[in-house]
């Protein structure tokens, strides 16, 4: 086994298995399989429609945490650890869905509040405005 596939493991995501789109699209069809039919009038929206949000966020998470638990040494930065990488790129592309998909619901916006407390935009970086500004947007309920 790689350090590639441990490290894809251990945040999740097999290398034989799904894209972030695959997973999200998997896991609104359970979504709405799972809910009981409700009335049209007082339906919230639909689950799926904000899946996307909540796998990255996930996602995120979950790189994140993996990149926290590299060790190194004190004086090594992250850049020269195999494989960080990828994971910071995989933290990247979860970002850029947060960033870039308008939330439908509740569970759009938490995700993307969720995201914005996280480390890894605890620094101000454009990529942290950005979120902020989707964030806002959405409340809103502005489009860019």
């Amino acid at each position: 086994m790689t350090l590639r596939t441990s490290l894809q493991r251990l945040i999740g995501r097999d290398p034989a298995r799904l894209t972030l789109r695959e997973r999200a699209t998997e896991t609104a069809a359970r979504l709405a399989a799972s809910k009981p039919a409700t009335d049209a009038a007082t339906a919230d929206p639909p689950p799926q429609a904000d899946a996307a949000l909540t796998v990255a966020a996930a996602d995120l998470r979950r790189v994140d945490a993996t990149i926290a638990a590299i060790p190194t040494a004190p004086d090594q930065d992250l850049d020269d650890v195999p494989g960080y990488g990828i994971l910071d790129a995989e933290a990247d592309r979860a970002a850029d869905v947060l960033a870039g998909t308008p939330a439908a619901g509740l569970p759009g916006l938490q995700a993307k509040a969720a995201a914005i407390l996280s480390d890894r935009f605890s620094v101000q970086s454009p990529q942290a405005l950005e979120m902020a500004q989707s964030l806002a947007r959405d409340l809103l309920n502005r489009k860019p």
